[in-house]
């Protein structure tokens, strides 16, 4: 697997996977997002068993392919990266990595297959409330 991505697109989709993607586990497979790089876009996917994300942002895809690795580990090193940075990822044997100008980071991954499967949902429509029932809605366990 090999792609190149802007900095701020991978930034923002790794953001909203380090709510879902467990830090301390029992089953360290949870701290790990699994990337999958096809045709101009990468895939990112974590879960902790009870909600799972599945997200995607566009990349210049230069060898297709999947990767399980430490979800915190790459968004803490893409965080320090200057701004506007193209950010390359390449998998060799067991390990990622990631590098941007004078910068590398060499990650260990897990095996792909370990990956827990992400449930997809079976709404077909989202649910809708108007803004004062919401409202009243969160103030009433506001409390809590």
């Amino acid at each position: 697997m090999k792609f190149t991505a802007n900095k701020n697109n991978i930034l923002n989709e790794l953001g909203l996977l380090q709510g879902i993607v467990e830090k301390r586990t029992t089953m360290p497979i949870l701290s790990n997002v699994l990337m999958k790089a096809t045709k101009g876009q990468v895939e990112l996917m974590g879960t902790d068993l009870e909600v799972g994300l599945r997200t995607t942002f566009e990349a210049e895809v230069k060898q297709e392919g999947m990767v399980a690795v430490n979800g915190r580990k790459v968004f803490d090193f893409i965080k320090l990266l200057p701004e506007e940075q193209k950010i390359e990822f390449i998998k060799k044997d067991e390990h990622l990595l990631v590098k941007s100008g004078e910068s590398e980071i060499k990650i260990l991954t897990a095996p792909e297959n370990d990956f827990p499967a992400i449930q997809e949902s079976n709404f077909e429509k989202g649910i809708s409330w108007s803004i004062s029932d919401f409202r009243e809605m969160i103030d009433c366990v506001l409390y809590a």
